[in-house]
């Protein structure tokens, strides 16, 4: 017994535990409150047990690989793990649309092809498109992925980051509702009229006085 924490005792702390009375051998104190940091934890417990998945969880073993796949993502065009939730939306920096089908041969000339919706920001990430597949126009259906920074969190094991992903429109309404992600796109669409009114007038300006003469 270690003075001012009492016996070793049930339950154990992690809250997947089957059976949280059960030792299963003998009870471990936890970690330092340092190192718990993320982890849910059951309600008044000082101790873990013996079981393999609890070690595993109280080692952060599965929180560290699943954190990794957080950060790391896709190096060149980084979407939300499947695993993770959108908790908050603190901007939205960015937006795309990406073809619900592959990519196809271009249709004959005499097809006629649907106008595009206003898309703003990429429609896909280049650097995975061949030449056939840039050199052809858009067409096929669509869905709408937005750049998100935010918080976001993985429930099991849990864990919590705060960065910046690709994320699907229907992610991003199931995850923090229709209201408040149409409220968060409509501030970022406003600000990017205005910031590209800006800067269409700025570069006005600029012909305007190189055809002067304006040094």
């Amino acid at each position: 017994m270690e003075e001012g924490r009492g016996p070793r005792c049930g339950p154990c702390a992690n809250p997947g535990c089957k059976a949280p009375d059960n030792a299963s051998g003998q009870w471990t104190w936890l970690p330092p409150a340092t190192e718990l940091a993320g982890l849910d934890l059951r309600e008044g417990a000082a101790c873990r047990c013996n079981k393999r998945g609890c070690q595993a969880y109280f080692r952060g073993e599965k929180k560290r690989k699943l954190a990794e796949a957080m950060f790391q993502g896709n190096t060149n065009d980084p979407c939300l793990p499947k695993q993770y939730k959108v908790k908050k939306v603190k901007e939205i920096w960015g937006v795309r649309y990406a073809p619900l089908a592959p990519f196809g041969p271009k249709p004959a000339s005499h097809v006629p092809c649907p106008p595009l919706p206003l898309a703003r920001g990429r429609y896909t990430n280049l650097s995975k498109m061949n030449p056939m597949e840039r050199g052809t126009t858009l067409h096929d259906k669509f869905l709408s992925e937005y750049i998100v920074y935010g918080d976001f969190e993985c429930k099991a094991p849990y864990t919590f980051a705060t960065s910046a992903y690709w994320v699907p429109l229907s992610k991003l309404i199931k995850n923090v509702t229709r209201a408040r992600a149409m409220e968060d796109i409509e501030i970022f669409e406003g600000n990017m009229a205005e910031l590209r009114a800006q800067e269409a007038e700025e570069i006005s300006s600029e012909d305007e006085d190189e055809a002067a003469g304006t040094p």
